[in-house]
């Protein structure tokens, strides 16, 4: 055997060798864009930012559009605690849907829409908790803690901005008060 011939079929090894490591270095680089991406959107539509906490989301396959489905539910149902939703709840509900990346023109953007022009049924709420129910049990206390926090908190806000009377009444009525109490229950 020449040593010509021993020469080129070691660098075809070589080659292929380093071929495969590339296709598998780029597959990693596309994972990690994909999980960046993944984490971004979480993100964006829970607002948290704690990199062990949306470990944990996506561990439990939660992805962006989930977690901005879960915000969403309890902010209708707020809204339409008092059989009407008034004005300054539907700004607050463009400006939730804002924070939680949901943009104008997207399909959840088009459902918030039509829940704000009629009410969802009842199934709607009951799917919601028994999907909140069941990740919980899945999920970290932590975790759960942050979820609890970041959709309550925006739900308040809907039920606050309905206001009171002139400052008198409580910017919270008592419909709203008795959903959010619903609403804090499941978790």
């Amino acid at each position: 055997m020449s040593s010509d011939f021993l020469g080129e079929r070691g660098r075809a090894l070589e080659n292929s060798f380093f071929a495969k490591k590339n296709e598998e270095l780029l597959q990693q680089l596309r994972d990690q864009m994909q999980s960046d991406s993944k984490r971004q959107a979480i993100s964006d539509a829970s607002g948290i930012t704690d990199d062990t906490i949306i470990d944990e989301l996506l561990a439990i396959g939660m992805d962006g559009e989930t977690v901005a489905a879960l915000a969403l539910v309890p902010l209708v149902e707020v809204a339409w605690a008092d059989g009407s939703i008034a004005d300054n709840e539907r700004e607050a509900l463009v400006s939730a849907c804002d924070e939680i990346g949901i943009k104008k023109g997207s399909p959840a953007f088009s459902l918030l829409q039509q829940w704000t022009d009629e009410a969802p049924g009842p199934e709607l709420l009951e799917t919601w908790k028994d999907y909140v129910k069941a990740l919980c049990e899945s999920m970290k206390e932590s975790v759960k803690e942050a979820i609890r926090t970041d959709i309550m908190g925006r739900a308040k806000r809907i039920a606050e901005s309905a206001g009171g009377f002139l400052g008198l009444t409580s910017a919270i009525s008592a419909a709203e008060q008795a959903k959010l109490d619903e609403l804090e229950s499941v978790f």
